[in-house]
C-alpha cells in the first residue's frame, strides 16, 4: 500500500515551502513571463487531477488518456513539469483572490512530484529502462531525462526538496536511465538528438562520465540530419522535427556548443516557408504518423523563441506569439518551457510579419512552394525514405511518393492529387525541376515492379512491366495555375484521375446543385465542363479543361508513403484512358 499524500512531507520547513521569488526583470521580460505562466496555471489543476491516487501499483502516475493505461514515460515528463511548476509557483498564483484560477498550494505540488517519482522507481526496469505505453524500450527513458535534469539541478541548487531523500532517489532514477541509454541504440532518427545526445550531455553536466561523451561524439560524427535547405530530411515531419530539433538546442546546452545550432537557424527558415495560410504547417513531406494531417503546428514556443535570440529576427517572435494560446503548450515541449525562460529570458525582438508570398524552391528535398496571402500550391518529388524504404517494398510496389501537388487556397484544400493506372499504382515523380519563375517540371519513369512468388520455393520474383512515362508541367501566372499532363502506358489501358479534397468544400459540376463533401466521399466526376470548389470563407477554386469522363470505375490506390489521406479527405475520381493528355487550369478566386 502506497502511504497517504501527506506522508513523509515536511508542511512547516523551508525546505518544503521555498520558493524562488521573481528577480527585478525588465518589462518586456517580465510580460513574456505573466503570459507563460498564465497558460501554466490553468494546466496545472487539470493535470494534478489525472495523477492517480489510489494505493495501487499505479499510484502516483498519470493517465494521459481514459484507457486505464499509465504510461511511465508520460510520467516522468509530467514529473519534470510539476518540478517547473514547483520552482515558478509564486509567478502562477500571484494573487490567487483576485484569479479565477483554482490555486494550486505547494503542499498539493509537493505530494504530487513524490508519489510520481516513486510510481518511476516501481516502474522503471532493474537495467533503467522506462516503458513507453506498456513496452520497455532502452532509449524511451532519454526523452525525459534531460528536464528531469535540468529540474534536479535547481532544486539542488536552491536546497527545494519535496520531501527526505527525493533529490537523492531523483538522482538514482536518472543516473540508473543513463546506462539503459547507454545500452540501447537510437531507434529512429530523432532519438539521436532527443533520446541518446541531449540527456547524456545534460546528466555529463551533473556526474561527469567519459562514456555519455563517446556516446554524444559517435552520434555527432553520423552528421547532423539537416540538409542544405534546412529540412530535417531522414523524418520531414513537423512533430519529430520538433523533437529533434529540442533535442539539438538541449544538446548544444549543455556542452556549451553554440555552433551545434548553426544548422538549427537554417531550418528556422524552413520553417517560416512551411506555414499554409491559415497557419498550419505543410506535412505533406512527412515521413512520420503525421503525414498529411490537418492543423499541424509549425513549431513550439520554446524552439520559436530560441531562434528568435538566437538570430535577433522579429519573424520568430510572430512564431512564438502565434502558438501561445494552446491549452495544451505546457506539454509540447522536451524541456519544461518555464525552464527555458529562465535559462534564456530574453528579451525577445520586436514582432515582424511572417512571411505570406514568395516562392522557393528546395533542390535536396524537392520541392517548390508558391505562397501568396491567401493560396499556396506545392510540388515535389519525394524520394520516400525512413521505414517506407525498408517496408513498403515487401511485394515490389514503388517506394517514392505519390503527393506530388498539394493547394491550400482559403478554406478550400486539395491535398493530393494521384494519376492512377489500372494494374499499375500512382503516379511517382522522381524529379522536379524549376525552369522559369514559377514554371516548374516534373517527370516519372516507372518501369514496372518485382513481384515476390512467394507460394514457391526460394521464393523467386518476376518482373511485371508497366514501362510507364509521365511528364508533368506547371506554370503559376496570377490567380491561375496551368496544369498540362502527359502519360502513357502500353500495358494498361484504363486510369484515373483523383483530386483528394478536405471535407468541408461544395463541390459544383455542371447541371448539379452541388454537394458538401465529406471525409471518405468516393465521387465520380462527370467531366468535360468546368469544375468548382468552394469553402465557408468564399474562397473557390475553379478546374477547368477536363474532358468527359471514359469511365466510372474507381481507380484507386492507397498512398505509397502510408498517410491519413483515404481517411480524412474525398476522393473525387475522373475516368481516363490511356495515353492521357491533360491542358488543365486551376483560378483562385
Amino acid at each position: 500500500m502506497i502511504p497517504p499524500a501527506t506522508a513523509g512531507l515536511p508542511s512547516t520547513s523551508s525546505e518544503a515551502t521555498a520558493t524562488p521569488a521573481a528577480t527585478c526583470v525588465p518589462p518586456v521580460i517580465a510580460s513574456e513571463r505573466v503570459r507563460i505562466a498564465a497558460l501554466w496555471a490553468r494546466w496545472l489543476p487539470g493535470i494534478l487531477a489525472r495523477q492517480c491516487c489510489d494505493g495501487s501499483e499505479n499510484d502516483g502516475a498519470f493517465a494521459e488518456d481514459d484507457t486505464g493505461w499509465y504510461c511511465g514515460r508520460h510520467t516522468a515528463y509530467t514529473l519534470a513539469r510539476l518540478m517547473a511548476a514547483r520552482l515558478w509557483l509564486d509567478e502562477l498564483y500571484p494573487s490567487p483572490t483576485l484569479s479565477d484560477i483554482p490555486c494550486v498550494s505547494a503542499a498539493a505540488l509537493d505530494s504530487a512530484c513524490v508519489r510520481a517519482l516513486a510510481f518511476l522507481r516501481r516502474r522503471q526496469s532493474p537495467d533503467g529502462r522506462l516503458d513507453l505505453n506498456g513496452m520497455y524500450a532502452a532509449n524511451e527513458i532519454g526523452f525525459p531525462v534531460t528536464g528531469l535534469a535540468l529540474a534536479w539541478a535547481r532544486f539542488r541548487d536552491l536546497g527545494l526538496s519535496p520531501a527526505p531523500g527525493f533529490i537523492a532517489d531523483l538522482a538514482t532514477f536518472l543516473r540508473r536511465g543513463a546506462e539503459a541509454i547507454l545500452a540501447g541504440s537510437p531507434m529512429t532518427a530523432n532519438h539521436r538528438w532527443s533520446a541518446v545526445a541531449a540527456p547524456l550531455a545534460a546528466l555529463h553536466h551533473l556526474w561527469p562520465d567519459p562514456r555519455y561523451l563517446a556516446r554524444i561524439e559517435s552520434l555527432l560524427a553520423e552528421g547532423i540530419d539537416i540538409d542544405a535547405d534546412g529540412c530535417w530530411h531522414e523524418e520531414r515531419s513537423p512533430n519529430y522535427n520538433n523533437v529533434a530539433s529540442q533535442g539539438l538546442l538541449a544538446l548544444a546546452d549543455a556542452l556549451g556548443r553554440p555552433e551545434l545550432l548553426t544548422p538549427l537557424t537554417r531550418h528556422g527558415e524552413f520553417l517560416l516557408h512551411g506555414i499554409q495560410p491559415g497557419g498550419e504547417f505543410d506535412s505533406t513531406l512527412s515521413h512520420r504518423q503525421d503525414r498529411a494531417l490537418p492543423d499541424r503546428i509549425a513549431v513550439t514556443c520554446g524552439i520559436a523563441r530560441r531562434l528568435a535570440l538566437l538570430t535577433g529576427d522579429g519573424r520568430y517572435t510572430s512564431l512564438c506569439d502565434a502558438g501561445r494560446p494552446s491549452a495544451s503548450a505546457p506539454e509540447a515541449e522536451l524541456v519544461p518551457l518555464l525552464l527555458q525562460l529562465d535559462a534564456h529570458p530574453g528579451p525577445l525582438p520586436a514582432p515582424r510579419p511572417l512571411p505570406d508570398r514568395y516562392e522557393v524552391f528546395y533542390a535536396s528535398v524537392p520541392q517548390a512552394r508558391l505562397r501568396t496571402p491567401r493560396t499556396l500550391v506545392s510540388l515535389s518529388a519525394d524520394p520516400g525514405g525512413h521505414y517506407y524504404d525498408t517496408v513498403r517494398d515487401q511485394w515490389g510496389g514503388a517506394r517514392r511518393s505519390d503527393d506530388w501537388l498539394h493547394i491550400h487556397h482559403g478554406g478550400v484544400v486539395i491535398e493530393t492529387l494521384h494519376l492512377a493506372g489500372a494494374g499499375m499504382q500512382n503516379l511517382q515523380p522522381e524529379t522536379l525541376r524549376r525552369l522559369a519563375a514559377g514554371h516548374y517540371e516534373l517527370s516519372a519513369r516507372q518501369p514496372g515492379w518485382e513481384h515476390t512468388l512467394h507460394f514457391s520455393p526460394g521464393s523467386p520474383r518476376v518482373h511485371v512491366r508497366w514501362d510507364w512515362e509521365t511528364s508533368v508541367a506547371f506554370r503559376r501566372s496570377g490567380d491561375t495555375a496551368h496544369l498540362t499532363l502527359a502519360s502513357a502506358s502500353p500495358h494498361s489501358l484504363m486510369a484515373s484521375l483523383v483530386w483528394w479534397v478536405r471535407p468541408g468544400a461544395l463541390l459544383l459540376q455542371s447541371g448539379d446543385p452541388g454537394r458538401t463533401l465529406c471525409a471518405g466521399d468516393v465521387v465520380a466526376l462527370a467531366g468535360g465542363s468546368p469544375l468548382r470548389l468552394e469553402s465557408a470563407d468564399g474562397a473557390a477554386i475553379g478546374i477547368t479543361g477536363l474532358p468527359a469522363a471514359a469511365h466510372t470505375q474507381p481507380v484507386l490506390f492507397p498512398p505509397a508513403i502510408p498517410s491519413s489521406i483515404p481517411q480524412t479527405c474525398a476522393a473525387l475520381h475522373l475516368g481516363l484512358l490511356f495515353p492521357v493528355d491533360l491542358d488543365l487550369a486551376l483560378t483562385f478566386l
